[in-house]
């Protein structure tokens, strides 16, 4: 999946670190990222080749930093390309890089204003967050819990499409407040499919930046009657697909690895 770098090796831990001529930007404008494409390598600005700026810290992979600026720039030799292409660039960490950078710009960029009193918040220097410089109200990076289901009846699943959408994907939903993730899964079944599951079963997790989630991954089974019924106002289609017709593929995400892997191994998913 899209987080899996090796031999790369990610450090999130938060340092206030000033930034070397060798270290990276992260540069967002409008859902995009300033970077440079070249025989199909990925390429982000060097330090070196924007001066005078106010840095910000972000993360490690190996010995690179990678900064952000809040500002809107322009450098010669690199464009702005949608961050929703990223997933599916070369190297397969650079896009990691990006997509998981483009997650605390946007929060750093949606946060610069007191949601209390609306002062100006602030860079904190000993942990990552943003405070008031007023009222000292305090904010974290968001992540929001959500789930993927591999509903399953015998040797089939059920695979859906988004109303928006022409790809295969499975049911999904995010955790709502007072909630365990088990009883999202329950309750995001019910109400796009009408099914009733049981024998939850947990596969893996999967940070997802574009849409700062955490994705948890869960196959299920039918209980009962296995009619779909699809709620038309999230999905055009919702349908049991037998084992051997999942489309092959390969993707960076969970969804599509959970089909494959229901692909080969079928009911024995849920032995896990």
């Amino acid at each position: 999946m899209l987080q899996d770098i090796k031999p790369h090796v990610y450090n999130n831990q938060f340092y206030d670190y000033k930034p070397r001529q060798t270290d990276q930007l992260i540069i967002i404008e409008d859902n995009k990222c300033l970077v440079k494409e070249n025989s199909e390598q990925l390429y982000f600005p060097f330090i070196s080749e924007l001066s005078d700026q106010s840095y910000i810290y972000l993360f490690e992979i190996d010995d690179i930093r990678y900064f952000t600026i809040l500002s809107s720039v322009s450098i010669e030799g690199y464009q702005y390309i949608e961050v929703s292409e990223f997933r599916y660039k070369q190297p397969q960490y650079k896009a990691f890089v990006m997509i998981t950078g483009y997650q605390l710009v946007t929060w750093l960029k949606n946060n610069q204003y007191c949601p209390k009193c609306g002062h100006k918040m602030l860079i904190d220097h000993t942990e990552r967050k943003v405070v008031c410089s007023s009222c000292h109200h305090f904010l974290y990076p968001q992540i929001c819990p959500a789930v993927i289901v591999g509903i399953i009846h015998n040797n089939q699943i059920v695979l859906t499409q988004y109303k928006h959408g022409n790809h295969y994907a499975l049911v999904a939903g995010y955790n709502e407040i007072g909630e365990t993730i088990e009883e999202t899964v329950k309750r995001e079944v019910k109400e796009e499919t009408g099914l009733e599951v049981t024998h939850l079963t947990y596969y893996k997790s999967q940070p997802w930046s574009l849409s700062g989630s955490l994705l948890f991954g869960f196959y299920c089974e039918v209980t009962g009657d296995n009619h779909i019924k699809v709620d038309t106002s999230e999905l055009k289609l919702a349908k049991w697909v037998n084992q051997n017709d999942i489309p092959d593929g390969y993707s960076t995400s969970l969804t599509a690895e959970m089909m494959q892997y229901f692909k080969v191994n079928g009911r024995k998913v849920l032995e896990r």
